[in-house]
């Protein structure tokens, strides 16, 4: 099987909005950046990559392993349902909150293609920071701009004002070579494969690293 790679102009572009995403994120001066895994981590891994570039360190990573999961209960691949994504977000805010008391300022970075994912994650994660006193949440939305937006996130974008970055071409959406993998173990359990994140950072310098150098 050959091996999927963008071609050179989409590479500049998801570069170039890569490039935005970092100047975004050290503008906001987040004290985390909260990544749904099966969406944002490849943007999330480009920032890192970006930030040793430039000599930086990165703002710490909330990974959320959001997104299609192994089930090995079912023996099948699926989406989560919105009372698991719910529970993560929960726990996961929760525990990070415990081990940084003093964050005060954090991030939702996700990818938008048509923006029904992205609403149901700023939703469930402000529902459940509306417990915490004086914790602000901001979002960083990077769009394919080749899709048509629904009104209901057009609407949100607006009213909240998140800040947008837009790519010709969100080449890393649904394509396994850039994606973590999420397990869901039979005891209810949720893994995130860190051999693979490895894998996919290592795709994403060479892209990153191929087109700045060109």
């Amino acid at each position: 099987m050959t091996k999927y790679r963008p071609n050179p102009s989409d590479m500049k572009s998801y570069v170039a909005g890569m490039l935005s995403l970092a100047t975004v994120i050290e503008k906001l001066n987040p004290d985390g950046v909260i990544v749904p895994l099966r969406g944002a981590y490849p943007f999330y891994a480009a920032y890192e990559k970006i930030s040793e570039i430039k000599g930086k360190k990165p703002k710490e990573g909330l990974f959320l392993p959001l997104g299609t999961c192994t089930d090995l209960q079912k023996n099948k691949e699926r989406g989560l349902t919105k009372p698991e994504k719910s529970q993560i977000i929960d726990s996961y805010i929760s525990y990070y909150l415990k081990e940084n008391p003093n964050a005060k300022r954090l991030l939702l970075l996700d990818e938008v293609i048509h923006g029904g994912t992205i609403i149901t994650h700023y939703k469930l994660i402000s529902r459940y920071l509306n417990n915490f006193v004086g914790v602000e949440l901001k979002v960083c939305a990077v769009e394919d701009k080749r899709i048509e937006k629904r009104g209901k996130y057009k609407e949100l974008k607006s009213i909240r004002k998140f800040n947008t970055i837009q790519v010709d071409n969100l080449f890393t959406t649904d394509r396994r070579r850039f994606l973590p993998k999420i397990i869901k173990d039979y005891d209810f359990s949720i893994e995130i494969d860190n051999q693979k994140l490895n894998k996919i950072m290592g795709s994403l310098e060479e892209i990153i690293e191929t087109t700045c150098l060109s």
